[in-house]
């Protein structure tokens, strides 16, 4: 059940930053953006439920903290950048106002 909860987090926190822009705007800035709002969700969901015995100023939860904004600048960022580059090329997408 958690992993459902936390999924459905991040995603919103993703459709927060995508609905920010109104959904005009598919640069890999706001997409980066994006994935940096699942990271610090993610990141404070984690503090809250699992790293309750370490303060976030702790040299544990900073270097936590680097690699989950880390890992998600590359995988939630550049990697959907990537795979959403690879779909529009494909023609998958051009009924979408992304894929225009």
């Amino acid at each position: 059940m958690s992993l459902v909860v936390i999924a459905l987090v991040q995603a919103a926190a993703a459709e927060a930053v995508f609905a920010l822009f109104r959904y005009r705007r598919w640069t890999l800035g706001v997409t980066i953006l994006a994935a940096l709002a699942i990271g610090v969700v993610y990141n404070f969901y984690l503090l809250f439920f699992y790293y309750q015995a370490f303060s976030f100023f702790s040299p544990r939860r900073l270097i936590g903290t680097a690699c989950e904004l880390l890992s998600a600048l590359v995988f939630a960022g550049f990697g959907s950048w990537g795979l959403y580059r690879a779909l529009s090329r494909s023609g998958v997408l051009d009924r979408f106002a992304s894929g225009r």
